[in-house]
């Protein structure tokens, strides 16, 4: 570790949420939230502001005991280590709580590891709680919590942003009425009560169509449907599975959420481009673009990383600018300031499918750190310092640990074009996860790049 170059980032989280007349200190809450599974014994699951991920459609703990405990394993080590750490690294100098995985400190280990390799001026100090309870504010220089997701137990505690306009600003409702150009498509459907109606209304849409949850997190909880076949599929997940579960959570204390709310959609099949845009939120309303990354998603349209060209930004920047300012106007009208990600799709205008003239068009908002963050702020030390023009970031499984990982592509590592953001060792399994960037002068060599990762390691999603 000690011959790994130090990486200064373009910015950081905390020069970002010092812009605006924020008078107020900032500490960054580095943790997903999640319905299903209580991620650790001292965490438990949400029941007021709930979350679609992947293990919706997983088997039941009850029919599988084992099968559940093993997601239940990969769940903590995903969202209380891998995506906190990730998010850390670009929090710069302010406070970045994590919640414990472990009692061994393991997890901590591993954090501090990761953030090592930061200058010194721009790294985070990282603070660990066993539960959102336990920090209190004011105490470590900080007065109030910037939340990456909502955990219902955080209500009563001071936030930047208020738990319910949160989750709001995150919901697929909250965009379908925004005004904001969107693919909610001019059948685009509410499914608000029950399965008979979901179904039902399925049966008869044209395909191909997207169905997606309220809330969901990682690409889980939408469902892209092609074909009679993956319909059918589809249908029966929803009925055995997704909605039995979904439905049964909504209460009293979340029924105004809308939770279990649903969007129906048309299916973009042949768009220009799938962007995804990354910038930040000051709290007198500025908007401060960071950059555009392009999506690589898996075969079952899962998010597990981006791609970003840093010498198109100039250019991408000028065509992103407008629809950056219309969702940053509609953020600070509901008094947000901080990070967001937008899923964006470039479609073809009109009926000429040869015509030169596109829309953008919101797939998801992502009103937090988003999965490009950090490519978004090494355009100075792949770019500018290094001549590699071309980046990527990649969820990675590996069967060794991060020290050999490091050794078996030292001069990579060493030479600063590849950077590891997030890292998890697990004892138990013998596996190590995480989240690496690599950048290269150009395109084809970025492949060569990804190609010799991936001699090593198989890709996994967030």
């Amino acid at each position: 570790m000690q011959n790994l170059p130090k990486i200064t980032l373009d910015t950081t989280l905390a020069e970002l949420y010092a812009h605006g007349a924020n008078q107020k200190q900032i500490a960054v809450l580095l943790c997903a939230a999640n319905s299903e599974i209580a991620p650790s014994s001292e965490l438990s699951r949400n029941t007021k502001f709930l979350y679609q991920d992947s293990t919706f459609t997983s088997e039941p703990g009850h029919k599988n005991h084992d099968r559940y405990n093993r997601i239940q394993h990969s769940v903590a080590i995903k969202y209380l280590s891998l995506v906190p750490q990730h998010d850390a690294f670009a929090a710069g100098n302010m406070p970045a709580i994590l919640l414990n995985l472990d009692k061994s400190k393991h997890s901590q280990e591993e954090s501090e590891r990761t953030v090592g390799v930061l200058n010194g001026s721009q790294r985070p100090t990282l603070l660990f709680y066993s539960h959102p309870k336990d920090i209190v504010v004011g105490r470590n220089g900080f007065d109030l919590l910037a939340a990456k997701m909502e955990f219902d137990d955080l209500e009563g505690v001071p936030l930047a942003v208020d738990l319910e306009t949160h989750y709001f600003l995150n919901s697929k409702a909250a965009l379908a009425t925004s005004g904001l150009p969107s693919c909610t498509g001019f059948r685009g459907r509410w499914l608000k009560d029950h399965t008979e109606r979901l179904l039902s209304t399925l049966s008869t849409q044209p395909l191909p169509i997207v169905l997606k949850n309220q809330q969901t997190f990682g690409g889980g909880g939408t469902f892209a449907i092609t074909s009679p076949e993956e319909l059918a599929e589809v249908k029966s997940t929803l009925n055995s599975q997704v909605l039995p579960k979904l439905l049964s959570q909504v209460n009293s204390s979340n029924a105004h959420l809308k939770p279990a709310t649903m969007i129906l959609s048309e299916m973009v099949t042949d768009p220009v481009g799938d962007w995804g845009l990354t910038f930040f939120v000051t709290k007198s309303g500025e908007r401060i673009f960071l950059a555009v990354t392009q999506q690589i998603v898996d075969s079952s349209k899962a998010w597990i990383g981006s791609r970003i060209s840093y010498s198109d930004q100039a250019q991408l920047k000028e065509k992103f600018m407008p629809i950056m300012h219309s969702i940053g106007a509609w953020l600070h009208r509901y008094s947000y300031y901080g990070p967001c990600g937008a899923d964006i799709l470039e479609i073809r205008s009109g009926r000429d499918v040869e015509a030169n003239s596109t829309t953008l068009q919101i797939v998801d908002l992502n009103v937090r750190t988003s999965g490009s963050s950090v490519l978004a702020l090494m355009s100075g030390h792949f770019s500018k310092q290094r001549g590699l023009h071309e980046a990527t970031s990649f969820s990675v499984t590996v069967e060794v640990t991060r020290m050999r990982f490091i050794e078996y592509f030292q001069d990579r590592f060493r030479s600063g074009s590849w950077v590891i953001v997030s890292w998890y060792e697990d004892e138990e399994f013998g596996l190590s996860y995480g989240n690496v960037l690599i950048g290269a002068s150009n395109v084809e060599q970025l492949e060569e790049e990804v190609a010799k990762l991936k001699d090593l390691a198989s890709e996994i999603h967030f």
